[in-house]
């Protein structure tokens, strides 16, 4: 499994939750998510999980919910 930062976690589960406000979201932390290939910028400038970022979301997911 990819390791994370705490900051990436938080990132990744903002992105899964869809009343969060991109804007919200460090730019920084959003490439470092696309490096790792978990990301990727869409041509109408948003962002969607890759198959493997839908995965980690999912594990980060059911453990935030514990």
């Amino acid at each position: 499994m990819i390791q994370l930062t705490g900051e990436q976690c938080k990132v990744m589960l903002q992105l899964g939750d869809t009343e969060s406000i991109l804007e919200a979201v460090p730019i920084e932390a959003l490439n470092q998510l696309i490096q790792l290939g978990l990301l990727y910028k869409r041509l109408d400038g948003n962002y969607d999980f890759t198959e493997t970022g839908e995965a980690v979301h999912k594990d980060l997911a059911a453990k935030d919910a514990l």
